[in-house]
């Protein structure tokens, strides 16, 4: 049968262009019935119904159909295939592939790779892809997180957004007041004797940082008959020469007798010697003072002396003090078996109300002042007028030496009298750093003890801060009798209030004391007791008390 060929090619342009959106069936009957509009039998009517090479007819020719498979390569027109006159941008047929003309496959590998974005950023985005940057300003507070505001669920040891302010949430300000105003420093701080102590009368410092407890300076406590029963720290070497001794108002009051000797020359005697129990160790620098009286002197080779031996050698020593002439007297000095030294004249009255000696020694030299004063205690250094001395006293300064008082006459003399009423020999051992003599303590205190406050009132700026006892207890066992042969008792009592100055509590030795009390105000108390025959201190810059702020 005849075909209008231009005419069917342009209706199924038609066709292809308008089967948008439809069914293979709708799309079909289209394409047929274009045939079937251009085509006619060669007579120049419809062909009968009936099944044709691409084609199926029926209802009287009027329905025309294609058949399947009928339609390829060779019936598209060439502007619908990309092999003919489709171009990349003309609706048309598709290949599979990665050229211009083909469409990629549904599979392709380039649909889903990794690849860098390119191009400008936009949005909140600014720059070029691939490294875009955030916009300017484009940040908000509605942009953070709730976790990073402390408004939100930020916690105060979260990193978050902090406002300035005084709450545990916030930041402080870079003025804040706080960052520069004066406040007590924190941390670790070590509490230390109060830089002047009241020491009242029962201690003393000695070289700028031990604090000692005084040697009584007499012979301590009432004794009426201390030819049996002597004051601590002394005896008698014998009491054949002696009447009677006793202790009254801290005079120490010898009644000698007569028949005692005392070879000069060999250090040899029988006189009875009232001695320290004790040798002193031979000081680089040490001073004895002494004020003795002898009411009644007044006769020609009567002696009343302070004696200092070396402890090994009787005929090492020298004598101090009064010799009797007729109506008065001398002060006496005598070094060794050499002949003595007779000083200025002394009344009678002057020897019956006291004379003040000052020994000083210091290695092998001896010096001797004396003093009429009538003060109670030691004179002031004008008051002192020199007697004599001796540069090579001591065979060596390794020696010990004996101190002692003892009385001398003739067969002829009578009775004599002597009186001790002022002994202090604590500044003669005081200049030994380490060693110190025990008797230097003389007559000693009750086992009470007299109490010294060596931290008053210490602010530790909170009742908060802490301390440990057995810090406290190492700082005070480092104080407690630093020198070699102290012995006396050291007992503390440290406490907390919460007013300045607080009252001591009980006392206990440095290795059991506890802190009671609380509050921010802190003292130290101590006590040293002794005997008399015991030596105590306390080394201050030994105390360092560590306390937590």
């Amino acid at each position: 049968m005849p075909v209008d060929q231009p005419g069917l090619a342009a209706d199924l342009l038609t066709v292809f262009s308008d089967l948008s959106g439809r069914t293979a069936t709708q799309g079909a009957d289209a394409v047929a019935q274009a045939i079937a509009d251009n085509v006619t039998d060669a007579g120049g009517s419809l062909p009968p119904d009936g099944s044709y090479v691409d084609i199926t007819v029926d209802n009287g020719g009027t329905e025309w159909t294609i058949n399947p498979g009928a339609v390829d390569l060779n019936t598209i027109a060439a502007e619908l295939l990309p092999s003919g006159t489709a171009a990349p941008g003309d609706e048309a047929l598709r290949a599979l592939g990665t050229t211009a003309d083909t469409a990629c496959a549904g599979n392709d590998a380039r649909l889903s790779d990794s690849r860098a974005p390119s191009g400008s950023a936009g949005g909140d985005l600014a720059g070029t892809y691939p490294n875009p940057t955030l916009g300017s300003g484009v940040v908000a507070a509605a942009e953070i997180a709730a976790s990073l505001k402390p408004s939100g669920s930020a916690a105060a040891a979260d990193e978050a957004l902090r406002a300035l302010g005084t709450s545990s949430s916030t930041a402080c300000a870079g003025n804040d007041a706080r960052l520069s105003d004066a406040r007590a420093p924190l941390g670790t701080r070590h509490i230390l004797p109060d830089a002047v102590l009241s020491l009242g009368t029962s201690y003393q410092v000695q070289e700028g940082q031990r604090v000692e407890l005084l040697a009584d300076r007499t012979m301590g406590a009432d004794i009426a008959n201390a030819k049996t029963s002597t004051p601590v720290g002394w005896a008698w070497t014998n009491t054949t020469y002696i009447n009677t001794a006793a202790v009254t108002g801290g005079e120490l009051v010898l009644d000698f007798a007569t028949g005692a000797t005392f070879n000069w020359i060999s250090g040899t005697f029988t006189a009875s010697r009232f001695q320290r129990t004790d040798p002193y160790s031979l000081p680089d620098n040490g001073v004895i003072f002494v004020r003795i009286k002898a009411p009644a002197l007044n006769v020609i080779n009567k002696y009343f002396l302070l004696q200092l031996c070396d402890a090994a050698n009787d005929n090492s020593y020298f004598h101090v003090g009064f010799r009797g002439a007729v109506g008065a007297g001398n002060v006496y000095i005598k070094f060794g078996p050499s002949a003595g030294s007779v000083g200025a004249a002394l009344t009678t009255a002057e020897m019956a109300a006291g004379v003040w000696f000052r020994i000083a020694v210091r290695g092998r030299q001896v010096a001797v002042w004396y003093s009429t004063s009538t003060s109670t205690t030691p004179p002031a250094p004008f008051a002192w007028t020199y007697v004599g001395g001796s540069d090579t006293q001591w065979g060596s300064s390794g020696i010990e030496v004996e101190a002692a008082f003892l009385g001398l006459m003739d067969a002829t003399g009578g009775t004599m009298q002597g009186t001790v009423s002022y002994f202090d020999d604590d500044l003669f051992e005081a200049q030994n750093a380490l060693e110190v003599n025990p008797s230097s303590c003389g007559g000693g205190y009750p086992t009470t003890g007299p109490a010294i406050t060596l931290v008053a009132s210490y602010d530790l700026g909170s009742s908060s801060a802490a301390g440990a006892d057995t810090d406290v207890q190492a700082a005070l066992a480092r104080a407690s009798n630093p020198r070699a042969r102290a012995t006396a008792d050291v007992t503390w009592s440290v406490v907390r209030g919460s007013s300045a100055s607080p009252a001591a509590g009980a006392y206990a030795a440095a290795a059991s004391v506890a802190v009671s009390g609380s509050g921010r105000y802190l003292a130290v108390h101590a006590k040293i007791t002794s005997d008399g025959t015991e030596a105590g201190s306390i080394r201050l810059d030994s105390i360092a008390i560590p306390v937590t702020l």
